[in-house]
């Protein structure tokens, strides 16, 4: 097998010094494309996250010459009656909250992942990661679902109706300890965000998958057409 050769992921670009938003938005968009392809042929990538995003290095004032998602490796079909039965594919800290309650899984979780991404590159950090590092396990993806209700306030009663009934009760469990009250919302995600910013990730990170955008859509919204010039 003959791969293309990149020059790095964008994970470690960015551990070497952290991305502009220009990068980013250069980053997401290719991602966007990549992704609409993969989803127009019914497969689910599984796995976005910046180690995923290779890149080969630009010139002058152009850091990155082009951008391209990678490793199909947990990568299932849409439609594939096995997917719900396996162990969960991806990355912790990038999984969607549907992978985590066990919600059968659909393109949207790709979305989630590269929204969670996209805080990666602008906080310079695993927005979601908890405090501790630890193995993946339960108490991981417990801490990591906390993060998500805290973010997101309770989760749309019509998605926990989809939820199976053993993940129903260990949300709401969960939603209880967090102490949720009616009309109780999260203020702005992160003081990082610029409105526009925290617009755009905000509709990649809908807690129910069938409200966020697919990848052709996500890719025309306003904060993805501004060329920043940093």
């Amino acid at each position: 097998m003959i791969l293309e050769r990149l020059d790095t992921s964008l994970y470690a670009a960015s551990c070497q010094q952290k991305l502009e938003r220009r990068d980013i938005k250069q980053a997401v968009r290719s991602t966007l494309k990549g992704l609409a392809l993969l989803h127009s042929h019914g497969l689910i990538h599984n796995d976005v996250k910046p180690d995923n995003i290779l890149a080969n290095r630009g010139q002058g004032s152009q850091r990155f010459a082009e951008i391209k998602l990678s490793d199909l490796g947990d990568s299932s079909l849409h439609n594939s009656a096995k997917r719900n039965t396996e162990p969960i594919s991806g990355t912790a800290v990038y999984r969607a909250p549907e992978m985590i309650l066990r919600v059968p899984s659909t393109t949207a979780v790709d979305i989630w992942a590269l929204g969670a991404t996209t805080l990666f590159f602008m906080a310079g950090d695993h927005f979601f990661a908890p405090k501790s590092k630890g193995p993946e396990d339960d108490l991981v993806h417990d801490h990591i679902l906390r993060r998500q209700m805290k973010c997101f306030g309770p989760f749309p009663e019509q998605f926990i109706d989809v939820v199976p009934h053993i993940y129903r009760e260990y949300y709401i469990d969960l939603e209880q300890s967090i102490g949720f009250y009616p009309n109780r919302w999260p203020g702005p995600l992160a003081s990082f965000l610029s409105p526009e910013e925290e617009e755009f990730v905000r509709l990649l990170l809908k807690p129910d998958p069938r409200d966020r955008p697919s990848a052709t859509e996500a890719i025309h919204h306003p904060w993805l057409k501004v060329t920043d010039s940093n």
